[in-house]
């Protein structure tokens, strides 16, 4: 039999492990970064889409209110569209919410080096 030096496959296997503890290491830190750079640019997208919406919704109150002559009348209608629409998104939240995130992750959490340089 050959003669094995245990010491040296000792030290060979510990510089295995330390540099995939490293990699794994240096992997999350990368996807973490990702879903926060992430969640950032959509809390922004989000407070100038607010933003938007409210602007947009005081112009259709305006409109409303001088084609019904009450512009009392005219908020009631405006928040029953912004009630409807809250009604379909919450309806809808697996398809419009849900799905979307749970693919982003797993993509970003499953998807292997070697496929994105192909």
């Amino acid at each position: 039999m050959a003669e094995v030096d245990y010491k040296s496959l000792f030290n060979q296997a510990k510089v295995f492990i330390s540099s995939k503890f490293d990699y794994s290491k240096l992997t999350l830190a990368e996807k973490l970064s990702i879903i926060l750079v992430q969640i950032a640019i959509f809390a922004i997208a989000l407070l100038i889409g607010f933003s938007i919406l409210m602007f947009l919704s005081f112009a259709l109150v305006n409109t409303l209110s001088k084609a019904t002559d009450s512009p009392a009348l005219s908020y009631l209608i405006v928040a029953g569209i912004w009630a409807l629409i809250c009604l379909l998104i919450f309806t809808f939240k697996t398809v419009l919410i849900v799905n979307p995130i749970t693919r982003f992750v797993t993509k970003l959490m499953f998807n292997n080096p070697q496929d994105e340089n192909k």
